[in-house]
């Protein structure tokens, strides 16, 4: 057996083994966000971004006030998005 063919069930392997574990952290420290919990795409896709660009309890006020519509989003005060 070569050494590639010895690597790549190894690498695998070690794959699988970090997605295990990957998962079983997160199942144990998670932060239970309320859009997580929703099963509208475009909800969750604006979620996901505003959590990116900024702190997350900063997103939730804004998430609640109906913040569900590009229009909505595009008329906003910028202060208000980036704060």
């Amino acid at each position: 057996m070569d050494l590639q063919q010895g690597l790549i069930p190894c690498f695998f392997l070690i794959m699988k083994e970090f997605q295990k574990d990957l998962i079983d952290w997160y199942i144990k420290n998670h932060r239970p966000l309320e859009f997580r919990l929703k099963k509208d795409s475009y909800e969750i896709w604006i979620s996901e971004i505003m959590a990116q660009q900024t702190r997350i309890e900063l997103c939730f006020p804004i998430l609640k006030d109906g913040y569900n519509s590009c229009q909505i989003l595009r008329a906003s005060p910028i202060v208000m998005m980036k704060s």
